[in-house]
């Protein structure tokens, strides 16, 4: 378990320069043993988390990078297009070859998750639209369409998925529960947010106990939700509103502390009972807009253009 000392006293083990631009996306395997990343750069990197080395460098120069996760396996990526077309891509990082395309975005995937322990997928775009995909079939296996962007998650156990919406004039924001085996069924619950409608929604994600959700928005809000109620439990302000920042933002595995990147580089952890700042961990140059943490080991991986290994200097 992470402790506030334990937290203010990681320091940047490994920093690693391979980028050239800034980085999207962290994910670690379900191992915790490999963390992959994907740049603005159009490359994706994977790295040993065991060793502290850089394992390979993989280039998408035609098709972009956004997104990056593993594919349920630390043998294969799955990543959305920013070139070409709106395609995922599901990629052997053994022989750096595509294994297959999934086709039916027409515009910017924003969101991409993978459910833990299934081939399934789950991607939303900017066509107002959310998708479900099973790795093994190019075809979509179901899909909603809404009236504003909107944001996905699964929670840890892959049977439960969130759908966060942005608000209309005519209707407030909100966060859609499904179950992933009646999905068709429509939600089963759906709590209203009293967010502004001018704050457009960023990510989400739930705990790893499924009984909280966070939620960023691109007014630099980092918002706590109950997932059982609804109810907005507490709301930090991460960046000014005016910058327009969504500040990347996770949940520790003990589920305690929530890390979030700034645009001026120093990573913030909150409490999550008590959402005071615990710790601040100085290390980056530039914007530290992705924040992942090993789900297996006491580490914290960061990223600016460079990507950053933190590890506690106390036992």
């Amino acid at each position: 378990l992470f402790t506030p000392i334990l937290l203010q006293s990681l320091q940047p083990a490994k920093l690693f320069t391979q980028h050239t631009a800034p980085v999207n996306a962290l994910d670690f395997s379900p191992a915790g043993d490999q963390v992959l990343s994907s740049g603005n750069d159009d490359m994706l990197n994977l790295f040993d988390c065991l060793t502290g080395s850089h394992l390979k460098a993989i280039p998408s120069k035609k098709y972009g990078c956004m997104l990056g996760k593993f594919a349920n396996s630390a043998q294969e990526a799955l990543y959305a297009s920013t070139k070409e077309n709106d395609a995922l891509r599901l990629l052997s990082l053994a022989t750096q070859q595509y294994i297959r395309y999934y086709s039916g975005h027409t515009k910017r995937v924003t969101s991409l998750s993978m459910a833990p322990g299934s081939p399934t997928a789950m991607s939303c775009s900017l066509d107002l639209s959310m998708r479900l995909w099973d790795m093994r079939s190019i075809s979509c296996q179901g899909s909603f369409r809404f009236l504003t962007p909107c944001i996905s998650a699964f929670d840890s156990t892959g049977g439960v998925f969130a759908v966060a919406l942005g608000g209309t004039p005519a209707a407030s924001a909100a966060i859609r529960l499904y179950d992933i085996r009646s999905y068709e069924k429509g939600a089963f619950e759906i709590f209203e947010l009293p967010i502004d409608i001018t704050e457009p929604l960023a990510d989400i994600k739930f705990s790893s106990d499924g009984k909280l959700l966070l939620l960023t928005t691109h007014r630099g809000c980092l918002y706590k939700i109950s997932a059982t109620s609804g109810q907005i439990m507490s709301c930090i302000q991460v960046v000014r509103p005016d910058l327009g920042v969504a500040p990347a933002a996770a949940f520790s595995p003990c589920g305690h502390f929530i890390a979030c990147g700034t645009p001026d580089g120093p990573v913030r952890i909150f409490g999550v009972e008590n959402p005071a700042e615990v710790a601040q961990l100085i290390g980056h140059r530039d914007a530290s807009m992705a924040v992942h943490f090993s789900p297996r080991h006491a580490m914290l991986v960061t990223a600016c253009a460079s990507v950053a290994f933190w590890t506690p200097t106390l036992s």
